[in-house]
């Protein structure tokens, strides 16, 4: 459910909302193809991993890209999406026009799919992140798979 006030940009298989403009703030959910490799580290998912093992290989897909410097993590929990285990991951870091920026980056296999569910929010530390983050949280205790 898209949360009230957010639009949703462009029709790409890759659901994408914003506020007041993607450099501020936007929440994203992407499919990930289990045996595609990752944008930054060429890494795979295996199958039969475990949600925490997810999470490792996501830190290390975060960590490997050159638009986030500095970046940090600041929480690796395991959470239920959809009834499913998941991770959530808090971190933050700083972009290369020295714009800080906060994140909670969560995710799910669904095996049956041979899918990765990759949800996202990041926004501008300053006043974004606060501002809309109960936005996000209502958006990931609804979040529900495809059938």
């Amino acid at each position: 459910m898209v949360p009230d006030g957010w639009m949703r940009m462009g029709m790409a298989p890759l659901f994408l909302i914003t506020r007041d403009g993607l450099a501020l703030e936007c929440i994203s959910v992407d499919l990930h193809d289990i045996a595609k490799k990752l944008e930054f580290t060429k890494k795979i998912y295996e199958p039969e991993m475990s949600a925490q093992d997810l999470a490792e290989i996501e830190i290390d897909n975060l960590k490997s890209d050159s638009g986030k410097q500095k970046f940090e993590i600041i929480r690796n929990s395991p959470v239920k999406i959809g009834g499913r285990d998941g991770f959530r991951l808090e971190y933050k870091f700083t972009t290369e026009n020295k714009l800080k920026v906060q994140g909670v980056h969560c995710g799910l296999m669904d095996k049956d799919k041979k899918k990765v569910y990759r949800i996202v929010y990041e926004a501008a530390e300053q006043y974004y992140y606060d501002k809309y983050l109960a936005d996000f949280e209502k958006f990931i205790q609804t979040f529900k798979l495809k059938e």
